[in-house]
């Protein structure tokens, strides 16, 4: 699990490797309304 509680910024770039890592099952926790948005986005692309 990666947690992800003292990122303040996604670049495009992060995202790329944060949903390689998800499609390799690796999970995350996340607080904060920005980091789920993002975190829901990228799980949609994996569907």
């Amino acid at each position: 699990m990666i947690e992800l509680r003292s990122v303040t910024c996604i670049s495009e770039d992060g995202q790329n490797v944060l949903l390689e890592l998800m499609k390799e099952g690796v999970t995350f926790r996340s607080s904060g309304v920005f980091r789920k948005h993002v975190m829901k986005q990228l799980a949609r692309k994996i569907r």
